[in-house]
């Protein structure tokens, strides 16, 4: 062997050491970053992760290891999917829930419920209410929630829509919009639900009892300041103890 083909290898060798060294330190911090931007749910974490793996398939052949090029190609799919998820695929809808109330009013006062048993605001008052079924309307539901609550029926034009409010999700159930309905005293109100309800009581609009449930009082509130829509965001939410997230 000459001489000259000596210094060939070396400096082959030398050029392939340095393409190794930047190789692997590409995918070190490429794959750090890819990583810490999944976690984090940043869609760039799969674009960043994809890049990455030429330069984990140029290392492995330089060190023809043959298991780090099948591993390299199954991350490729991976990162592939990743992307294909985060920017290509259909983002799912938003379902609401949502609740109907009613401000039942005698001249100042208004009706109000004493909950129980229900999971959700034990032992605070709140408004004839409930959660809309499968093919209803806002009104539909008031009207059948209010006839199971305090047996009076009515008539869509004896509920006027005086607020709407929405809030994020903040428990298992997604995000609220709430209808708050206004009506005059129609027949004798009484307790049908005894197991959900401790007792009915009447207040007066501008003395209400301290353990309200925070979302009606705020809508309580809006209605006598003729405010018809309102948005409650997480720092009203965790505020009143209503955010059951982690």
């Amino acid at each position: 062997m000459t001489l000259h083909a000596i210094f060939e290898i070396v400096r082959i060798e030398g050029e392939q050491n340095m393409i190794d060294l930047i190789c692997q330190i590409a995918v070190g911090v490429m794959g750090i970053t890819a990583i810490t931007l999944v976690f984090a749910k940043n869609r760039w974490g799969a674009v960043i992760g994809l890049l990455s793996q030429p330069f984990w398939i140029i290392t492995a052949y330089i060190h023809n290891q043959t298991g780090g090029l099948i591993v390299s190609s199954a991350y490729m799919f991976s990162w592939m999917y990743g992307i294909r998820q985060s920017f290509f695929s259909r983002k799912e809808v938003v379902k609401m829930v949502g609740i109907s109330y009613v401000i039942i009013r005698d001249g100042q006062k208004i009706l109000l419920m004493m909950r129980q048993n229900t999971g959700f605001f034990d032992g605070q008052y709140s408004l004839p209410s409930g959660h809309m079924e499968d093919g209803e309307l806002p009104i539909d539901t008031l009207i059948r929630e209010t006839e199971e609550e305090i047996g009076v029926h009515y008539n869509k034009d004896e509920l006027k829509l005086m607020h709407v409010s929405s809030r994020p999700k903040h428990d298992h159930t997604g995000p609220r919009v709430d209808f708050f309905y206004s009506a005059t005293l129609k027949g004798e109100p009484r307790n049908m639900e005894p197991d959900k309800c401790g007792w009915i009581e009447w207040f007066e609009i501008n003395e209400l009892p301290v353990n309200l449930v925070p979302v009606v009082r705020h809508a309580i509130e809006c209605v006598q300041n003729e405010v018809p829509y309102s948005e409650l965001g997480k720092d009203f939410l965790i505020r009143e103890g209503m955010w059951k997230l982690r």
